[in-house]
C-alpha cells in the first residue's frame, strides 16, 4: 500500500491522499482528482503551471477557473492515457498522470462564437516536494500529435 496523508483542504474537509500513486487504478486517480477539486481552491489546493503551452489554451480559446475545473471533473477512465515516472529533472521521484478529453471551446477573437471539440492534453501529479501536497497539473493544453 502507499504512503498516505490526512490533509485538511481550503474549506476545512479533510482529504485522505494516497501520495503515492504508482500502480493505481485509473478510477482511484480520478476518484481522489474530484475529491481535490470538488473539497480544494482553485490557486490554493490546485493549481495549474504557468507554462508558454498551458497559457497559450487561455489566450486561444474562452476557459476561465469555473471551465478548467468543469473539465477536471469529467475526466473518466476513457481519458486516461497512462501513469508514469516524472520526468522532470526538478521532481524525479514524482508519479505524473496523463489523460487525453475531448472538450468543446470557443476561440477568442472570432466573429461567430461557434464552438468547436479540441483534444486537450492534461497530465498532473501530488508531488511530495510542496509543503502542503498540492495538485499541481502540469499540462493543460491542446494535444500535440506529432
Amino acid at each position: 500500500p502507499g504512503r498516505k496523508e490526512k490533509i485538511q483542504s481550503s474549506t476545512d474537509n479533510w482529504i485522505i491522499r494516497d501520495l503515492n500513486m504508482s500502480g493505481k487504478e485509473p478510477e482511484k486517480i480520478i476518484e481522489i482528482l474530484r475529491q481535490t477539486v470538488i473539497n480544494g481552491k482553485f490557486g490554493v489546493d490546485y493549481t495549474i503551471i504557468p507554462r508558454d503551452k498551458n497559457n497559450e489554451l487561455r489566450e486561444k480559446f474562452l476557459i476561465n477557473d469555473y471551465k478548467v475545473k468543469t473539465i477536471l471533473l469529467s475526466l473518466s477512465e476513457d481519458d486516461f492515457i497512462k501513469t508514469e515516472k516524472s520526468t522532470s529533472e526538478n521532481f524525479p521521484n514524482d508519479i505524473v498522470h496523463i489523460f487525453k478529453k475531448n472538450v468543446s471551446l470557443i476561440q477568442r477573437y472570432t466573429e461567430t462564437f461557434d464552438s468547436q471539440i479540441i483534444k486537450l492534453y492534461i497530465k498532473f501529479t501530488w508531488t511530495e516536494q510542496i509543503e502542503f501536497r498540492n495538485l499541481i497539473i502540469i499540462s493543460f493544453h491542446q494535444w500535440n500529435e506529432k
